[in-house]
């Protein structure tokens, strides 16, 4: 999905941005429609472009994750599982503590593009993390559930599909 969207991407972007993708080939299948991911990633994308200034920089990234016992304590808002990650960080001015703390609340954010994701993860069993620092930049995570297979060949098909 992130691939197809590269173009879309740069098109919402000053042409002073920098935009860099670093996406993991062998993503997990994950939970949630496509169709809903790509509405978040995309107003994700549009509030960070609205913060960016001249010369500044986007990095779109996607991991695999899993958080156990000691990884959730350190890492708050996680949940225990596994989870395919994909995270939207800009160079923007980055939000204050207090911004930050209220960043999720719909009706105090500043980034209501993280508080819709927010909402729309925890309905499948996923949460957002938001990481921020007034004059480097902001980085919204999203955890999407990962999806078991049925079988080893049913994973590796998932598994390619997920990172298209």
């Amino acid at each position: 999905m992130l691939n197809r969207l590269g173009r879309t991407v740069r098109r919402r972007l000053p042409r002073s941005v920098a935009l860099r993708f670093s996406l993991l080939p062998q993503l997990w299948r994950c939970g949630g429609d496509e169709q809903t991911a790509q509405k978040l990633f995309l107003d994700l994308v549009a509030g960070a472009a609205s913060e960016i200034k001249a010369g500044g920089r986007l990095i779109i990234g996607t991991r695999n994750y899993a958080f156990d016992e000691a990884s959730v304590l350190a890492t708050p808002g996680a949940e225990i599982g596994e989870f395919v990650r994909l995270t939207v960080r800009d160079s923007g001015p980055g939000l204050s503590d207090a911004a930050l703390d209220q960043v999720l609340d719909p009706a105090l954010t500043t980034r209501p593009a993280a508080a819709m994701a927010a909402a729309a993860l925890r309905r499948i069993g996923g949460f957002v993390r938001v990481e921020s620092a007034e004059g480097i930049g902001t980085a919204v995570h999203l955890y999407f559930p990962r999806v078991a297979a049925a079988a080893s060949g049913a994973a590796k098909n998932g598994e390619a599909a997920a990172a298209e």
